[in-house]
């Protein structure tokens, strides 16, 4: 038995770079396979115990002004998934993206540094992190995870879940699929709406990993709770006899 939980069921947005279907995945565009190739992405079974890594898929993932994507996944121990969408704000005109960097990131390079540790050469580049720079190049972390993230709280209602993180950069709330050009004349720059390409990549590979999980939490806040919306009805599809629970937070419609 299907089942699906929506507690934000409403949502009016207009924008030029969204799909008019309510499933962003759905005839709005070429498949994901049309464009570039690929990398050869890890399997779970190829991930080191309970902690985060990051996979960099390629292809046409791309983040608003042309930074390379990559989303973030941490296996866990039950036979249950999480997929969040990471929130932040969205563009659809002139005016509104003239001035995108005040609205949302245009790359990861914020997830990444909170995932993994901040980037370092030497020890002393790490100086709020007990001074040690790990051979991954990043700074070793010592701040406790919370919340959902705390997978030793027996409170939290996913400890032990798999977590697959969909970062944003791309102004588009996960739904876009397009290349638009915005101002005129010399003041005109393009902007990567590829939101649904980014989250159709890391939603495929965690169909692949994770054939049929017995429970699927959707959600994301923000611009994220737009994508977790939107999304949902291709998560359902996906995983058609597993239980399937969507929430937004802050998507004000």
């Amino acid at each position: 038995m299907r089942t699906f939980v929506v507690l934000i069921s409403a949502l009016s947005l207009s924008t030029a770079c969204a799909p008019d279907d309510s499933d962003p995945a759905a005839d709005a565009g070429p498949p994901v396979d049309a464009g570039r190739p690929l990398n050869a992405l890890p399997a779970i079974a190829d991930l080191e115990g309970e902690t985060w890594r990051e996979i960099e898929p390629g292809g046409d993932t791309i983040c608003s002004r042309g930074q390379p994507w990559a989303f973030f996944f941490r296996p866990g121990v039950s036979n249950n998934l999480v997929v969040e969408f990471q929130g932040g704000g969205a563009c659809w005109n002139d005016l509104t993206c003239s001035v995108a960097d005040m609205i949302f990131k245009d790359n990861i390079d914020d997830v990444r540094n909170v995932v993994l540790g901040d980037p370092c050469t030497q020890d002393s580049d790490c100086a709020g992190d007990n001074g040690q720079c790990l051979e991954s190049g990043r700074c070793r972390r010592d701040d406790p995870e919370q919340g959902i993230y705390d997978h030793s709280n027996e409170k939290n209602p996913f400890a032990g879940w798999n977590h697959l993180f969909i970062p944003y950069c791309t102004g588009d709330i996960h739904w876009g699929r397009s290349v638009v050009e915005y101002g005129t004349g010399a003041d005109s720059f393009p902007l990567n709406h590829q939101g649904a390409v980014n989250a159709e990549v890391a939603l495929r590979w965690a169909k692949e990993n994770i054939p049929q999980p017995e429970t699927v939490f959707i959600g994301g806040c923000s611009a994220g709770a737009y994508g977790s919306i939107g999304w949902a009805p291709h998560v359902m599809r996906d995983y058609p006899d597993s239980k399937v629970i969507q929430m937004g937070d802050c998507g004000a419609g």
